[in-house]
């Protein structure tokens, strides 16, 4: 929660954040003087803002009412984007959904997984599947055109060599993914996630496994190879080697994301 006391600037802030980010916010006044003479008063203005605890590349398990009302789209869904909506694909069908504020909060929901718990992954086979072989039903939403729908086997990067045994899963990164490349998914099947809406639904429509993000190269390699800086506002002042090592690793991802966007 964000808390002002300046009511036209607070309100200025209120309104940014609404255009860039899914939010609720309250406002409350209380007054603190009155002169008799002039007629005037004082009032201290309050802004509570809450901000959907949802960010890009995080992995959801939608409520079954919410899923329906989204053109019957998938309760597990991958984040897209986050912007004013959050923005919503099914790798199992590669229907897409937007989601506002308004809706979000009637039904709040939580990620079921951060990028940094996510599993790097082995690309061993991938198959596109046609426009014409994809599932279609009355009354479903919108399917995107910037993503490739595939089945795809893969295995953990850790066991590879290891563990013959692959994983089959379906994803949208159908075209960005070849045999031999890297991603990061997460593990449905071997992890134990406390989520309502996930254990309600049934075992048989839960993936083993969602792909998430195409991994390009290693780190420092791709640190090496760019050539170009952004500016910022300001540095870290009086933060401990811990705080100063996680912003730098947070902006290293932050550069990353850039360049795959």
């Amino acid at each position: 929660d964000f808390f002002f006391g300046f009511e036209p600037y607070a309100r200025k802030l209120v309104d940014f954040l609404s255009s860039v980010v899914p939010i609720r916010f309250n406002t409350s006044k209380k007054l603190i003087s009155h002169d008799q003479n002039s007629n005037t008063y004082n009032y201290k203005y309050v802004f509570s803002v809450e901000v959907v605890p949802i960010c890009k590349d995080n992995v959801v398990c939608l409520p079954l009412k919410v899923a329906r009302s989204l053109g019957s789209i998938g309760q597990i869904c991958h984040v897209n984007k986050v912007t004013h909506l959050i923005h919503l694909i099914d790798p199992n069908t590669g229907q897409v959904a937007d989601m506002n504020a308004s809706t979000y909060f009637k039904a709040p929901f939580q990620t079921l997984v951060r990028p940094k718990q996510l599993t790097e992954y082995t690309v061993i086979n991938i198959e596109p599947i046609s426009e014409h072989d994809r599932h279609k039903f009355a009354g479903q939403g919108a399917l995107s055109k910037k993503h490739v729908l595939a089945d795809c086997w893969v295995v953990k990067s850790s066991e590879l060599g290891l563990n013959d045994d692959t994983i089959h899963c379906r994803t949208h990164l159908g075209h960005l993914l070849q045999p031999g490349d890297t991603a990061l998914g997460f593990d449905l099947k071997n992890t134990n996630v406390n989520d309502e809406n996930l254990d309600k639904m049934a075992a048989g429509k839960i993936p083993d496994v969602v792909l998430i993000k195409k991994v390009y190269a290693e780190k420092s390699l791709r640190n090496r190879r760019r050539k170009w800086k952004l500016k910022y506002i300001d540095e870290l002042h009086g933060a401990d080697g811990n705080s100063v090592a996680s912003a730098n690793e947070d902006y290293a991802d932050f550069l990353a994301d850039l360049e795959e966007e």
